[in-house]
């Protein structure tokens, strides 16, 4: 399509240089100014042909994904409170299985931490990158 309205721009332009020479003065500046701009357009058009297209982008990096399993992220019941007559003993020992409970929770995210960064350094490992 470029060439095409390359080569009319040409004809058009031909046609103008040429009437540009026989008709009278005024006529004349019309005919040449017709013709240069004519010109103009088949340069700029051309130097589009010219262009080279521009590289494709980098394809974005391929995602890890390091879901923990279900064991690793299953719901454990809090500890019962105390109910009714209750004593010390009571509050103590529920302090004590609230603290269990509540360790047991934080060792749990930290085994689920360290599998998820052992997962990333085994994605980049398999995918020619180092693991750091």
């Amino acid at each position: 399509m470029t060439i095409v309205a390359a080569m009319l721009l040409i004809a058009v332009g031909g046609y103008a240089l040429v009437q540009g020479f026989r008709d009278d003065w005024m006529f004349q500046t019309l005919w040449r100014g017709i013709a240069l701009f004519c010109l103009l357009l088949v340069v700029l058009i051309l130097a589009g042909c010219a262009s080279a297209p521009a590289p494709p982008p980098e394809p974005p990096p391929r995602a890890v994904v390091c879901a923990p399993g279900p064991g690793m992220t299953e719901d454990e019941a809090s500890p019962d409170k105390p109910a009714g007559e209750y004593t010390q003993r009571d509050v103590a020992r529920y302090m004590a299985e609230v603290h269990q409970w509540g360790s047991r929770g934080w060792k749990k995210l930290a085994r689920v931490r360290q599998w998820s960064r052992d997962c990333v350094d085994r994605a980049a490992v398999r995918d020619g990158g180092r693991a750091e």
